[in-house]
């Protein structure tokens, strides 16, 4: 049985990477390397830069699992699922919690209060 070069093995981390959805220990695990082996990796910037390329691809993967996940239990009528689904989703719809703040006081004025007066103003330097 012959052995697998770095490349290799990089390019089978890299898989078992995007399967697990970024989880490192999992594909350090499934991968057969150490968690050493993975960081010692990460100091070659080419390893560097397709590990940042799967990472997007990792998250987005990630956000469209639990995303599901969601969507499974607003399906079975979980309340908080609900809630947490509309306050999300449908933020557009004015489902969200929405702050609106209106101020006619100077930025100056909110951080420092009445510290500074109205003569203080007028000092030159």
């Amino acid at each position: 049985m012959s052995k697998l070069t770095t490349k290799a093995k990089q390019n089978k981390f890299i898989k078992a990477y995007i399967k697990n959805l970024g989880n490192v220990k999992m594909s350090c695990e499934e991968s057969g390397i150490t968690r050493q082996t993975f960081y010692n990796w990460k100091k070659d910037e080419k390893f560097l830069e397709l590990l940042k390329e799967t990472d997007e691809y990792a998250l987005a993967d990630k956000k469209d699992f639990v995303e599901s996940k969601l969507m499974l239990l607003v399906e079975k009528e979980d309340r908080q699922a609900i809630i947490h689904a509309s306050k999300t989703l449908n933020r557009d719809r004015n489902y969200g919690d929405n702050i609106d703040i209106t101020t006619d006081i100077e930025p100056v004025q909110i951080i420092f209060g009445d510290m500074f007066t109205t003569e203080d103003k007028d000092i030159k330097s």
